[in-house]
């Protein structure tokens, strides 16, 4: 297949941890990279994660498999949390970076949504762009697996995030 990204197109990649599938996110990490899989930026933002509302039962499968992943709370609410992700999403957003997540539905569009609904005046950011839809949809079961080995069972965001973005970049180019 004949490569259709535009010379160097910008990616961010996110990944988010949450109280369940429909909690609040407590967690995002993010990785900005272009084209050719160079990692223009990075960063992390999170809140303990009792400070998430969410699904009753997941508070030992966030102590277990997320919380030890975890440096220092940057924050101390998950409101928080959004509003340092949607700076930097912003930043991205005005230098033509598209939004990606590995999986979007549900952890990373109910992150977004309470994004969006922390603040009448953000815009849902569109289109945002599915790896794992991509890559079903250009027949590459491979990468289905490879995603698939990063998300069991810890949960790692840069991890996540960087094994996604090379994912992508590898299936587009």
């Amino acid at each position: 297949m004949e490569n259709t990204v535009p010379p160097k197109a910008k990616f961010m990649v996110f990944d988010v941890e949450s109280a369940g599938p429909l909690g609040e996110g407590f967690a995002v990490g993010w990785v900005v990279v272009d084209s050719d899989g160079a990692e223009l930026a990075s960063g992390v933002a999170h809140c303990p994660p009792t400070a998430a509302t969410g699904n009753k039962g997941t508070g030992a499968s966030v102590a277990e498999n997320v919380s030890p992943h975890l440096a220092e709370p940057t924050h101390s609410k998950p409101r928080e949390v959004r509003d340092a992700f949607w700076r930097e999403w912003l930043r991205w957003r005005e230098r033509g970076t598209q939004l990606v997540a590995d999986a979007c539905w549900p952890v990373e569009t109910t992150f977004l949504s309470a994004c969006v609904q922390d603040d009448v005046q953000r815009k849902a950011p569109y289109p945002l762009i599915d790896i794992r839809s991509m890559a079903l949809a250009l027949g590459r079961s491979d990468e289905i697996a490879r995603l698939e080995l990063h998300t069991q069972p810890v949960h790692d965001s840069l991890v996540h995030v960087r094994t996604s973005a090379r994912n992508m970049v590898d299936m587009l180019c």
